[in-house]
């Protein structure tokens, strides 16, 4: 699938607001571009909760591991809060602590879910494109599903996107530096929370 062809699946697919708690949970980021709170990192995870099904509004906890100048791993988390804009399809908005209330009512951050599956825990995915062909994710519930067939499916699905915007594929191994880390320790860690820049 070539840029052009990404562009016109920029639509986001068909998600009612009764089906949001679809989302709800941990994701290990698979594949990116990365964005500027990204870089560096090995490996990113993201947690959705605290799901407000009135509002559809939702808590967003990213981390991110990476390695010191010592070789050490170390890790630093941001939070934000997401909300879905359409009531049938998956279009959101997110927005993080420092980001300006202007351009959050302008809806700054405009992320579209552009393929899922939600089959079972190691299938399950989430491609995600954000408001210009320089946000792109791949995640997924399973931190080893880029060992999988499903995984490789999208890379062939998306092959020239790979290719062409230079995809970085995240090494699973990294993801058990994760296992103690929770968005309890996120927010009580303010050392190691990360505004987001309004350019990110």
């Amino acid at each position: 699938m070539g840029n052009s062809e990404i562009k016109e699946k920029r639509i986001a697919l068909d998600l009612k607001n009764d089906q949001v708690e679809k989302i709800i949970g941990i994701w290990f980021e698979i594949s990116v571009l990365s964005t500027e709170f990204e870089r560096g990192c090995e490996g990113s995870v993201a947690s959705y909760s605290d799901l407000n099904t009135k509002e559809n509004t939702f808590l967003v906890t990213n981390h991110c591991i990476f390695k010191t100048q010592y070789g050490n791993y170390d890790w630093k988390c941001r939070i934000g809060k997401g909300k879905k804009m359409n009531d049938s399809k998956a279009e959101f908005f997110v927005f993080f602590s420092n980001m300006p209330e202007f351009l959050r009512n302008k809806g700054f951050k405009n992320y579209n879910i552009i393929d899922f599956c939600f089959n079972n825990v190691n299938e399950s995915y989430l491609v995600i494109l954000g408001s210009s062909d320089s946000y792109f994710w791949i995640l997924s519930r399973n931190p080893n599903f880029s060992l999988t067939g499903n995984f490789y499916f999208l890379k062939q699905k998306y092959k020239n996107y790979f290719a062409d915007q230079g995809m970085k594929i995240r090494d699973p191994l990294i993801y058990k530096i994760f296992e103690d880390i929770t968005q309890e320790s996120c927010k009580k860690d303010s050392n190691r929370q990360e505004s987001a820049p309004v350019d990110d």
